[in-house]
């Protein structure tokens, strides 16, 4: 066996775990190495990678990140 966030590949080798090397932190789902799915307060953005929404909306569309209401304080510009 390998050590954790190693798998062992066809030529008996240790090589680091495709999941490891997956940087897309935001990813709620993934198939394979595809990103399905973002976590909450999030979307897909360029390249296909989850991006943060902004941190003064309140509520977002999903699909492009667009700000469609904004916490208390707050007003779209």
């Amino acid at each position: 066996g390998c050590y954790q966030g190693y798998d062992l590949n066809s030529l008996k080798v240790c090589t680091k775990s495709a999941i490891q090397s997956i940087t897309d932190l935001l990813c709620a789902e993934w198939v394979g190495k595809v990103c399905t799915k973002c976590s909450p307060g999030s979307f897909f953005g360029s390249q296909g990678r989850c991006t943060q929404i902004d941190a003064s909306c309140k509520a977002a569309n999903p699909l492009n990140g667009q700000c469609l209401g904004c916490y208390d304080g707050y007003k779209l510009d």
